[in-house]
């Protein structure tokens, strides 16, 4: 599981030291995992965004800057949305 500030990725779960004992790795039967933070104006974690893939995946540094984007245009959306 390698861990870059906002992200988190492995290219496959079920070999990974962190996961593979997790009863929720066998219950997905996926492999590949990322995900990023939702933050508020203030930088706190609210949330987050992933993505698996059935197969094993080693995410790009383009594939976690475009989940990062995706995540901080989410987060921006419910902002406004509890803002009303």
């Amino acid at each position: 599981m390698k861990n870059k500030g906002d992200a988190i990725h492995t290219a496959n779960l079920m070999k990974d030291a962190i996961t593979r004992e997790l009863e929720v790795t066998g219950q997905l039967n996926v492999k590949g995992f990322l995900g990023v933070t939702f933050k508020d104006l203030k930088g706190n974690v609210f949330g987050s965004l992933c993505v698996m893939d059935k197969e094993e995946k080693v995410f790009s540094g383009e594939d976690i800057n475009y989940l990062k984007s995706m995540a901080d245009i989410l987060s921006h959306m419910i902002k406004l949305n509890h803002k009303v």
